[in-house]
């Protein structure tokens, strides 16, 4: 059986995670219909604070912002704001790179966070959002 709350490259584990915030407006008229998405203007925004806890520990929160208009009137479609918190063990004492601890720390929550985004908006009958293919570098 896989282990899949941790990261063998650099002694990572993830120990706990949770929605600390969660707020989702869909503000469509029932019978509009805005599936094309040339007539939509999307501002989204996703930042991830670090905070070190006895050496040994560390979370992780990764707040998402996401808010839809129309191209054509800037009229509000829908919004949505996540939050969502990791907390990781660091297996290797010795390491505590805070670049690497943040960006495989990332790789192992933001499954988790990406899900309950693409079901919130599917399942509230707005444009569906997936962060598939983000770039966890953080260059």
């Amino acid at each position: 059986m896989k282990n899949v709350n941790q990261n063998k490259n650099v002694n990572v584990k993830l120990t706990n995670h949770f929605i600390k915030d969660l707020s989702y407006e869909n503000l469509q008229n029932i019978s509009q219909n805005f599936n094309n998405s040339n007539n939509l203007k999307v501002n989204d925004n996703l930042n991830v604070n670090f905070n070190l806890y006895e050496k040994n520990y560390f979370t992780l929160s990764l707040k998402y912002n996401f808010h839809c208009l129309t191209k054509q009137d800037n009229k509000n479609l829908c919004h949505l704001e996540l939050e969502y918190i990791g907390f990781f063990e660091i297996l290797n004492k010795s390491y505590n790179n805070q670049k690497s601890l943040t960006q495989n720390g990332l790789k192992l929550l933001f499954p988790f966070a990406n899900e309950i985004l693409e079901y919130i908006t599917h399942k509230g009958g707005t444009v569906p959002i997936s962060l598939r293919n983000i770039d966890l570098s953080l260059n």
